[in-house]
C-alpha cells in the first residue's frame, strides 16, 4: 500500500508574496515542511497501526522521516519494507502452539 500527498507551489510565487523576505523562503518553507511531518507520522503510525493491528509504537518503528533542506524542499515519512516480527501482532507461545 503506498500513500503519497504531493504539495507543489511555485517558489517564486512564495518569495512575492513574502515581499522583503523573499531571500529567506526557502527557510521557511523548510521550517514549515519539516514542522508537518510529525503530524504526519503521528497519522501513518495511528493508520498503520489500526490496519495491521498493533500498537502505534510498532508501527511507528518502521517509519522514517526524511527532513527538508533549504536545497531541496522535499520531506517524505517513508514506512520501511521491513518484516515486522510476529510478536508485535500479540502472538504468544502456548502448549498446543502460536496463537
Amino acid at each position: 500500500m503506498t500513500v503519497a500527498i504531493d504539495l507543489r507551489a511555485d517558489l517564486h510565487a512564495v518569495q512575492r508574496a513574502l515581499g522583503g523576505i523573499s531571500r529567506e523562503a526557502p527557510v521557511i518553507i523548510t521550517r514549515a515542511i519539516n514542522r508537518t511531518l510529525t503530524p504526519v507520522q503521528a497519522r501513518a503510525a495511528k493508520e498503520i497501526a489500526a490496519d495491521l493491528k498493533l500498537r502505534q509504537a510498532a508501527a511507528r518503528k518502521f517509519l522514517r522521516v526524511e527532513r527538508a533542506t533549504r536545497r531541496s524542499l522535499i520531506g517524505q515519512v517513508v514506512a520501511s519494507g521491513r518484516r515486522i516480527p510476529l510478536i508485535q501482532f500479540g502472538a504468544r507461545q502456548t502448549a498446543k502452539g502460536v496463537t
